[in-house]
């Protein structure tokens, strides 16, 4: 029953001359006595405001004399306009009547400017919102205008969808209400579809009433989660967790019932694989159903999920092999007898094989088929996708990729298997075989060199003899010697060659030695004279044999 000891502002309070903390603590520190005098009587404390509560409405007198009397003493007081005592009370911005809760006549403004504009709306919106119900789906409109210049004084205008979401909003206000949480009835918790995320309701079931249901709170994710993808199961278990943390502050006891949309086998499939499913009940003693009440707002919102159709096992069915290329930008599908499927996709390796998986799911929705990658984080995307609500992200083309692939799993009947797989293993079989006819058609067509193109660069830069440009491009000897005699340096230092049976040995480039041997019987045993020519001289030398 006691007030914090310490208070924190979230928000500043505009207009507050006074410190926020020390009024809590002198205000707190007054009180405190009446408290415990008073242990049945509920004293809400807040800065300034106090509501005092209890079930006999003499011990609620003498406790509200006794506060009196002690603010007094202090010399602060309390003005006699102030003291609420009939129906309906007014406490922080709500008109509290005697089952039922609704926030004061509240005037949203509709004259928006700037940033700053748009902020306050929301703000105002937020504070309501658990109360009336008002989901992230109706106030989507609104949050597209925080969207843009950082500026606090950027400039603002209401969009037509951001004026109809106002419109929901007034409507709402006016006719909707919250109950007061009654300590005889049990708590109950519901799972409800919106358009794309889930929301939740606490409320208690009172049959004596002409409408049994009481709504205490709805429950909401956040519209921006910090993952991209945001699976069904954790977008239940994040709404069972705040749920229960909302039970145990607004009344101090667990839920009883929560009723969740699964079928049996797919709360029994959440249980065994589903991490966050897990933690959300771990320590809930209470009951999971799918049946809940019947009531007109259950039967329009509550519809039972089927388990996914991604299967865990490898489908008896078709084998689809996907690759991408950032360089090539080719994005390549593969499958049977290596029929392929190849087209022109720019962006990051991700991306582009991204794209091929979408294509798979374009073109087969009614087949069964398996689907192998060797990229994680396509492998990842993948599997996470089915039934999820997405993030929106500030790369278009990727946005654009995830939203296309929701849509289609969303939409799909027959089951999928997907895998991951390294690529470049070179290990046998069906697999990497299937992975490395992907692979090859993401890279560039190879042009086979021109050899004798190449061959003319090199001689008109270094002059080349015709055995060097033979031995360097693989040349025939003729295809080398019409590179040199097309040359306009080198083809007027060619010496023509000689008669049948002379063998020209050049020593240098541009050189030719020719070489002769005749018989001369005067000579005696040196009667063999080899005579040779060596560029433009005559060289004459006696041998005892030819060689």
């Amino acid at each position: 029953q006691m007030p914090l000891q310490r208070y924190h502002w979230t928000v500043l309070p505009q207009g507050m001359k006074n410190s926020p903390t020390i009024c809590q603590w002198y205000v707190a520190k007054v009180i405190s006595p009446i408290c415990l005098q008073f242990p049945q009587v509920l004293i809400y404390h807040y800065m300034d405001d106090l509501l005092i509560a209890a079930s006999d409405s003499k011990e609620m007198e003498n406790a509200l004399r006794a506060i009196l009397e002690v603010i007094q003493k202090v010399r602060l007081c309390v003005s006699a306009e102030k003291v609420q005592k009939i129906v309906p009370w007014r406490y922080l911005g709500w008109k509290i009547r005697t089952q039922t809760v609704k926030p004061q006549q509240l005037t949203l403004q509709t004259q928006i400017k700037n940033l700053h504009d748009v902020q306050k709306v929301l703000g105002s919106i937020n504070w309501l919102r658990p109360l009336l119900g008002v989901s992230n789906s109706d106030l989507s409109p609104l949050f597209e205008l925080l969207k843009g210049d950082t500026d606090i004084t950027g400039p603002r205008s209401l969009t037509p969808a951001a004026k109809n979401a106002l419109e929901k909003v007034t409507r709402a206000i006016e006719s909707r209400q919250a109950h007061h949480w009654h300590h005889a009835l049990d708590l109950f918790f519901i799972i409800l579809w919106d358009d794309v995320k889930p929301s939740g309701l606490l409320f208690q079931w009172d049959l004596s009433l002409q409408d049994p249901l009481m709504i205490l709170e709805w429950i909401f994710l956040s519209h921006q989660s910090s993952k991209t993808i945001l699976s069904q199961p954790e977008m239940f278990a994040h709404l069972i967790m705040k749920a229960r943390e909302r039970a145990l502050t607004l009344t101090g006891s667990q839920i009883t019932t929560i009723y969740a949309p699964l079928t049996d086998a797919y709360f029994v499939w959440l249980m065994q694989i589903s991490l966050p499913f897990q933690v959300a009940i771990q320590g809930y003693s209470g009951q999971l159903s799918n049946h809940p009440p019947p009531h007109k707002l259950f039967h329009l919102s509550f519809s039972l999920a089927e388990r996914p159709k991604r299967s865990l096992q490898p489908l008896d069915a078709v084998t689809f092999f996907t690759d991408g290329s950032g360089w090539t930008q080719k994005s390549v599908i593969v499958w049977k007898q290596w029929n392929s499927d190849v087209t022109l996709c720019s962006g990051s390796p991700q991306l582009v094989e991204l794209a091929a998986v979408v294509r798979v799911f374009q073109n087969y929705t009614e087949t069964p088929f398996n689907l192998v990658t060797d990229s994680a984080y396509v492998a990842r995307r993948v599997t996470r996708t089915e039934a999820t609500a997405l993030k929106e992200v500030s790369k278009v083309q990727l946005f654009d990729l995830l939203q296309a692939l929701v849509g289609l799993l969303n939409s799909r009947q027959s089951v999928f298997f997907v895998m991951h797989i390294r690529s470049h293993s070179d290990l046998p079989g069906f697999l990497a075989e299937g992975n490395r006819q992907a692979d090859l058609l993401t890279l560039p067509v190879i042009t086979l060199p021109d050899h004798v193109a190449q061959a003319k660069l090199s001689h008109l830069f270094s002059h080349q003899n015709a055995k060097g440009l033979k031995r360097q491009f693989e040349l025939s000897m003729q295809q080398a010697s019409k590179i040199i005699a097309s040359c306009p340096d080198c083809r007027c230092t060619i010496i023509s060659m000689g008669a049948e049976g002379v063998n020209p040995c050049g020593l240098h480039s541009l050189e030719l030695w020719q070489t002769d041997v005749t018989h001369i019987p005067e000579f005696g045993i040196f009667k063999y004279s080899s005579i040779d020519t060596f560029s433009g001289a005559l060289f004459s030398s006696c041998h005892k044999g030819e060689k």
